[in-house]
């Protein structure tokens, strides 16, 4: 749900006022220490969503990953079967897309939402697993 509301607030929040907040909130630290790596890299990241169209992109990604994501554990959480190896795939298959932005641009947030995604594929491997050992006890 985090990530639908992230890609409707990247719609609404104009992209100039995201450079004023992250210059705001790094100059302090920047004028102490120029190559402060965090607050370089928040301005930096400010800066280049200013600059490009990355707005749209970042917005309709995190809205078509949170979609998905909800329909599946709608899916999940109603017990249908066919949620387990969808999400297996669907979340693969975005994790294969996050490392490849990754490699490209080497941001954390990518970083950070390719590890929990990883945990989740897991939890999911392992239930999908006692589900189906469940049901051949049951048989």
């Amino acid at each position: 749900m985090l990530e639908i509301v992230g890609g409707l607030l990247v719609f609404i929040i104009s992209p100039a006022l995201v450079q004023n907040v992250a210059a705001y909130f790094t100059a302090e630290e920047l004028g102490q220490d120029p190559h402060d790596f965090i607050a370089a890299s928040v301005l930096h990241w400010a800066n280049v969503y200013a600059t490009g169209p990355h707005q749209l992109f970042i917005a309709l990604y995190l809205l078509v990953h949170g979609i998905v994501k909800a329909g599946l554990v709608i899916g999940l959480l109603r017990g249908r079967l066919w949620a387990y190896p969808a999400s297996l795939i669907i979340f693969g298959l975005l994790i294969v897309y996050q490392l490849y932005l990754f490699i490209l641009g080497q941001s954390l947030a990518v970083a950070a939402l390719t590890f929990f995604d990883f945990v989740v594929v897991y939890l999911i491997w392992r239930e999908y697993g006692i589900i189906k050992a469940h049901q051949a006890r049951n048989a």
